[in-house]
């Protein structure tokens, strides 16, 4: 807690009469250390942080701007990592399937990375692979953070009043299903048959080798991520 400045944000009574451009400077100084931490102590953590970014109605703007980083600014892991898995995954070399296959990722989150490829036939496409020996780390994380949650609620009135072992719990299982990229394939199968019909609506679809748990290949998108104001629009 000291690590990461949390000590400073529960002094609340002291930081209720303190200014709000001297509070946006904190939050924005905690909000790097938060997200520093994060990335440090690995994907469950940097999913955490990444749920987090998206609750303005809870935390400071400055803390809000340091978490969404996390949303695509994830250092990624070795090629050599990526391609040993893909191959394994496939139970083939990828010379046997890709034509091309670049080594940098395009984007690397906390879960896994996606690569380009093209594959023999022509086609390009999107290869997401899962992050090494994260099922492991994931399940070492979800029991310590169970085992916090469950002393929360023994001693804090509000963990208890909001079942934080049960937050936790619903976090796990969202997690594991998260990790398990054959569900991800099937649901993108569905949905992309649901849209055949719909002019506007483009949905990405699993091209080969589907289902794999740990890598997934996909129709390259032909967009770019967006984040901004809806109302902008």
């Amino acid at each position: 807690m000291e690590e990461i400045g949390l000590f400073h944000l529960l002094s609340l009574p002291r930081r209720l009469f303190t200014d709000m451009e001297e509070e946006e400077a904190d939050a924005k100084s905690i909000g790097q250390r938060v997200r520093e931490v994060c990335e440090e102590l690995g994907p469950t953590f940097v999913k955490i942080g990444q749920m987090a970014s998206s609750r303005p109605d809870l935390i400071l703007e400055g803390i809000i701007k340091e978490l969404a980083k996390l949303q695509d600014q994830v250092p990624p892991f070795s090629s050599a990592e990526a391609r040993e898995i893909i191959e394994e995954e496939m139970g083939l070399p990828l010379d046997r399937v890709f034509r091309e296959f670049e080594e940098a990722p395009l984007a690397a989150a906390s879960i896994g990375q996606v690569h380009r490829g093209v594959l023999l036939s022509g086609a390009e496409v999107a290869v997401k692979v899962q992050r090494p020996e994260i099922r492991g780390i994931i399940e070492t994380d979800l029991e310590i953070l169970t085992d916090l949650a469950v002393l929360a609620e023994h001693r804090l009135e509000w963990a208890a009043r909001y079942r934080l072992s049960e937050i936790v719990e619903e976090f796990g299982r969202s997690l594991t299903a998260e990790m398990d990229y054959t569900i991800e394939g099937r649901n993108a199968e569905r949905i992309a048959k649901q849209f055949t019909q719909e002019p506007y609506i483009s949905a990405r679809q699993s091209t080969i080798f589907l289902p794999l748990p740990f890598a997934i290949t996909y129709e390259f998108p032909p967009i770019s991520p967006w984040s901004g104001n809806l109302s902008s629009l």
